[in-house]
């Protein structure tokens, strides 16, 4: 089945929307392809939308991440503290730094959901 003119030209323009080429670079491809205006104008915000949707699906697995470092540090101590009714040094050191980093992946992923439509530079950065 081959592809129409419409669906070529959206894969450019999200390939160029992925790798963060200026919006009026962008826009000039469109219209010289006869999509001036409000039409050019929703294909171009379709591709944004797409981009902002890959950035946010990626951070939502670090943030995933972040909670499942957590909960296994959280884990760990609540099972040598409560569990076994002693904790040593080096268990408590290893569950700390499994809920430290926990903490900087879930932060870090809530950030980019929360700041994925400013994100410069290219997708595979």
């Amino acid at each position: 089945m081959d592809a129409t003119p419409d669906d070529r030209l959206y894969a450019t323009v999200l390939r160029m929307v992925i790798w963060d080429e200026p919006e009026q670079t962008v826009m000039e491809v469109i219209e010289k392809n006869g999509f001036a205006g409000a039409a050019g104008r929703k294909i171009y915000q379709r591709a944004r939308n797409e981009r902002i949707a890959t950035i946010r699906a990626g951070c939502i697995r670090k943030a995933w991440s972040g909670l499942l470092w957590t909960g296994l540090g959280l884990v760990l101590f609540t099972v040598f503290w409560f569990g076994f009714g002693w904790i040593t040094e080096r268990i408590y050191v290893i569950a700390g730094v499994f809920v430290l980093i926990g903490l900087w992946k879930g932060l870090d992923g809530l950030l980019g959901v929360l700041l994925a439509p400013g994100k410069k530079g290219s997708l595979a950065e």
